[in-house]
């Protein structure tokens, strides 16, 4: 076989591979955590993902009512509940008073107006808890607020989901059961 012959025919190989998977239909979602937390605590709260999809995070966004020049004046630490992954990881040194795997939310979020794209989106599982630690280091109570944006992902031909919280092929759920 000549060498673009043998080209073409690994292209089309990959490319095969490539587009293999189910059609994914994307629709918009946005999950929004509202929190109120008193000066100089932390605490932990959840957000639920719903059971019909997966979803496709892209944007990072958040405020706060803290009149100090407008900043972002709290440190956050995600947990995806579904895999127990730290989505933010931070090791203090010892006699640190910074909370471990969180970060300041200024280095983290973005605004309504400019929001932080993720350079490659994170998906949660239909159905699981994200958990949100947020640390307040402000003087007073805190209100934040905090805007998951993406995208809802489901099947184009079926929007039945797999039991795992995986997409799932049109008839393969059935051949499944």
């Amino acid at each position: 076989m000549d060498p673009i012959s043998n080209l073409i025919q690994r292209f089309e190989k990959w490319a095969g591979l490539i587009s293999s998977g189910p059609a994914v239909m994307r629709r918009t979602r946005t999950y929004v955590l509202n929190a109120a937390v008193a000066a100089n605590t932390t605490k932990q709260f959840p957000l639920y993902i719903d059971t019909g999809a997966d979803f496709e995070w892209i944007n990072r966004i958040a405020s706060n009512n803290d009149t100090a020049g407008g900043v972002l004046n709290f440190r956050i630490g995600l947990q995806d509940g579904a895999s127990g992954r730290q989505l933010i990881l931070c090791n203090p040194p010892a006699g640190s008073t910074i909370t471990p795997d969180t970060t300041a939310a200024l280095n983290y979020f973005g605004t309504a107006q400019l929001p932080m794209h993720m350079p490659q989106p994170y998906v949660f599982k239909r159905g699981s808890t994200v958990w949100v630690t947020i640390a307040n280091q402000s003087s007073h109570t805190n209100t934040i607020e905090i805007v998951f944006d993406g995208f809802d992902l489901v099947p184009a031909d079926n929007i039945t989901q797999g039991s795992s919280g995986q997409i799932v092929q049109a008839g393969a759920a059935a051949a499944a059961g």
